[in-house]
């Protein structure tokens, strides 16, 4: 990995644990002055932000209001913004699209997919400044369908349709990529049962389930002039278990 990142800011959404705060750390390592967004999560959030070096920052990702006091913040403390990384989101752990209520499908929606939009639109001229990059989390479930929660697979289609839009319309200044992370070593491992998670295991080719670096690591690639000939893409990430 380049260390291209020096003197370059990130704000990564989402960055208080899990992937986001892999994406964090990595950042950091690489040099760059990072802003952890948390929506709730403020102890958490200043404790990776004291630890890395670097700011934390509120809001509801998907209130606009909100979004753009979030932006006044980190120009205000940077000056501008060399990389955003949409990471906030929300799922839900159901059965079947019978469990879905109107208020579920409207919290995770607006959490993964009108986030993204809102977060994106109001850094665009920014990142536009700087000939920046965009990385937008995704998922491999929307590609497979099997995920029961269909509201999370719907909210993530967007965001790889969001991720193809933002490409065209930010070009050339801006690269806009998608990750769709698979099975990740965060919280699933508490949702399954042990049989549920050796079936899925045995159908991992590379017989391991991810790491939040092995996104991270990816994403910042995604970020670094390595990349500069690549945008409006969505890499998988998740041990070669879906071939769409």
């Amino acid at each position: 990995m380049e260390s291209g990142f020096s003197g370059k800011t990130a704000l990564v959404t989402g960055g208080t644990s899990g992937i986001g705060e892999s994406i964090c750390r990595l950042f950091a390592r690489q040099g760059a002055g990072v802003f952890v967004h948390y929506n709730k999560n403020k102890e958490k959030a200043d404790k990776l932000a004291e630890e890395i070096k670097g700011f934390s920052v509120q809001a509801d990702v998907s209130n606009e209001k909100d979004v753009k006091k979030m932006r006044e913040e980190v120009l205000r403390k940077a000056g501008g913004l060399d990389f955003l990384v949409n990471n906030a989101g929300d799922i839900d752990w159901i059965e079947s699209y019978k469990q879905v209520t109107e208020l579920m499908w409207d919290r995770v929606v607006d959490a993964n997919l009108k986030g993204t939009f809102l977060v994106t639109k109001e850094f665009a001229g920014d990142l536009s400044k700087a000939s920046g990059a965009v990385v937008n989390l995704g998922s491999t479930a929307h590609f497979e369908s099997k995920f029961p929660a269909l509201h999370y697979n719907a909210s993530k289609a967007g965001v790889a349709s969001l991720t193809k839009s933002f490409s065209r319309q930010l070009a050339p200044k801006v690269r806009v990529n998608s990750v769709a992370p698979g099975f990740i070593k965060t919280n699933f491992e508490e949702k399954y049962s042990k049989e549920k998670i050796k079936q899925i295991l045995d159908g991992i080719p590379l017989a391991r389930f991810g790491e939040p670096d092995d996104v991270g690591k990816v994403v910042l690639e995604l970020c670094s002039s390595k990349f500069g000939y690549v945008t409006g893409q969505t890499i998988i990430v998740d041990g070669g278990r879906i071939t769409p």
